[in-house]
């Protein structure tokens, strides 16, 4: 994920208000790397991953929709119920 942001950044396709987006792939990538077996965080990982080669793209930057995501991937991690929201 480093080498990725790094060579967005290079093309101009990163910036410094792409600073949060990036946090959250870095951080997902170390989730990844530390619970392998954990399907969500793959799914929330990919899903970052695709929004960060979408910037630079004016149209929909999808930014709320990967929050609100990794938002309740964290809130069903705390709850150790994987998939289940809390009621």
């Amino acid at each position: 994920m480093s080498r990725m942001l790094e060579a967005l950044r290079d093309a101009g396709r990163l910036e410094n208000v792409d600073s949060a987006r990036a946090k959250i792939a870095l951080h997902l990538a170390q989730m990844v790397d530390e619970y392998p077996e954990n399907v969500g965080l793959w799914q929330q990982y990919r899903a970052a991953e695709s929004a960060l080669r979408e910037v630079g793209d004016n149209e929909g930057d999808g930014l709320a929709d990967l929050f609100r995501a990794f938002d309740a991937e964290v809130r069903n991690a705390a709850n150790g119920k994987p998939g289940k929201s809390r009621r």
